[in-house]
């Protein structure tokens, strides 16, 4: 008798949209075709922000804070406004 293959669970996915500017859409689509050029499959722009935010989480907090939180405070400061300011 045929046994059913076990898959495992995946993690259930939060959909999240965001905007780019284009000179940060072409870096993204550039890493996005050299990974799939690399890697021998199509490569999804998700999949590498979620491969980004892995390798950012496997370095460690004060990792993050020592090289991440200085270009996340300068792409605040690089003028770009998304949404609502608070009064």
């Amino acid at each position: 008798m045929a046994t059913r293959k076990i898959l495992p669970q995946k993690e259930a996915l939060f959909i999240r949209s965001h905007s780019l500017t284009f000179s940060t859409e072409a870096v993204l689509k550039r890493i996005r075709q050299d990974a799939t050029d690399v890697i021998g499959r199509t490569v999804s722009t998700s999949a590498v922000e979620r491969a980004l935010l892995r390798y950012a989480e496997q370095q460690g907090m004060t990792w993050v804070r020592t090289h991440l939180y200085p270009l996340i405070e300068q792409e605040m400061e690089s003028g770009i406004r998304w949404g609502k300011t608070k009064s």
